[in-house]
């Protein structure tokens, strides 16, 4: 009995890995190193992101647009000489995708980075938050029914010995 129930387990098994196949596979990158860490889909393709130092020798935030087959449309780099990191992000009804992450305020501290940009990634607006020292990053949104954003993440400088502690944020628009 043991025998056919392991049996039908591994059949069980063996046709999810079958049908699940992915559709593309595309990689996107320069001469050093990248790191992706969002995706986010509307109507009309997907916004993938994370940081590069292809660019300059720190991390500088990278987004890629692409159609629905994952031809890419546009990429653009955000941040300063010091390098900024894009963690999360989402879409809202009129296209407009909303992100968060870091920006380097120097060599050793980062301030949480909260950025809006239209459907060709041009920046509608940005905020800095988290403490006044210290290396903080935000790194999940949610949008409220209100149209407010919901934003948790973490900051270094609030305890004794730069231990994190978590944030939660509300940004109004």
């Amino acid at each position: 009995m043991k025998h056919y129930i392991f049996c039908t387990l591994i059949a069980l098994l063996s046709l999810n890995l079958i049908s699940a196949q992915s559709t593309f596979f595309k990689v996107f990158g320069g001469s050093g190193h990248e790191i992706g860490n969002i995706g986010v889909t509307n109507t009309s393709g997907y916004l993938f992101g994370g940081y590069s130092q292809s660019y300059t020798s720190n991390n500088m935030g990278v987004l890629v647009k692409t159609d629905l087959q994952g031809n890419k449309l546009w990429s653009k780099s955000y941040g300063n000489s010091f390098g900024s990191r894009l963690g999360s992000g989402l879409t809202d009804s009129n296209g407009d995708y909303a992100i968060v992450g870091q920006n380097r305020a120097n060599n050793t501290n980062g301030d949480g980075l909260i950025m809006k940009i239209d459907a060709q990634g041009i920046v509608q607006w940005a905020r800095k938050t988290g403490s006044t020292n210290g290396n903080d990053n935000m790194l999940r949104i949610a949008k409220m029914s209100s149209g407010d954003y919901l934003v948790g993440g973490f900051v270094e400088s609030q305890t004794v010995g730069g231990l994190r502690d978590m944030v939660m944020t509300k940004i109004n628009e």
